[in-house]
C-alpha cells in the first residue's frame, strides 16, 4: 500500500456514496454527507465530524472519553476552533501504509461511509444537554467544508 494506492481505493468507494463526491488537489476525497479520505505521504486518514460550536467543558471531554472507551478501531477527539466555544468533536481513522492493505483498506472505507451517520447519532444523543451544531452543513460548499474537516482530521 502507498500514497497513490489509498487514494484510488477511497476514491472508488466514495464514488459509490449515495450522497455523492469529490476530490481536492486530487489526494483528498469525500463524500458531500461529510467522509474524509486524504492521502497523506506517510499515512492515510478516514474520517468525519460530528459537531461543532462546542465549548471544550469537563463534560465534553468526559463524553468524547466515553466514546473513545467505546471505539475498537479509530478515535473521537475534539479540535479546536477559532476560540473557546468553538470547538468540534471528530472522528478518526489513520493507516500506516506498511501495515494496511487494500482490502483492508476498501472494507473500512465502505463502513465508514455506510455508518458514519450511525455514529454520529450515537455521538449526538451523548451531547444533547451540551450546546451544539451539526459539524457537516449541507447548504455550505462540500469543497470548504471538506477543507475544513482536512484541517482537523491533519
Amino acid at each position: 500500500m502507498d500514497q497513490s494506492e489509498f487514494g484510488r481505493v477511497v476514491e472508488s468507494v466514495f464514488s459509490h456514496s449515495p450522497h455523492g463526491s469529490g476530490n481536492l488537489a486530487g489526494f483528498i476525497h469525500y463524500t458531500n454527507d461529510g467522509v474524509l479520505g486524504i492521502a497523506g505521504e506517510q499515512v492515510g486518514k478516514l474520517g468525519f465530524g460530528i459537531a461543532s460550536g462546542l465549548t471544550a467543558m469537563t463534560s465534553v471531554v468526559g463524553i468524547t472519553s466515553d466514546l473513545n472507551r467505546l471505539m475498537n478501531f479509530g478515535h473521537y477527539w475534539l479540535a479546536e476552533g477559532s476560540d473557546k466555544h468553538n470547538w468540534s468533536l471528530v472522528c478518526g481513522f489513520k493507516f500506516q501504509y506498511e501495515a494496511s492493505s487494500t482490502q483492508n483498506i476498501m472494507e473500512i472505507s465502505v463502513a465508514v461511509m455506510q455508518h458514519s451517520s450511525a455514529m454520529i447519532r450515537a455521538a449526538i444523543d451523548q451531547l444533547r444537554e451540551i450546546p451544539h451544531e451539526p459539524y457537516w452543513h449541507s447548504t455550505a460548499s462540500f469543497d470548504a467544508s471538506a477543507m475544513v474537516l482536512t484541517t482537523h482530521l491533519g
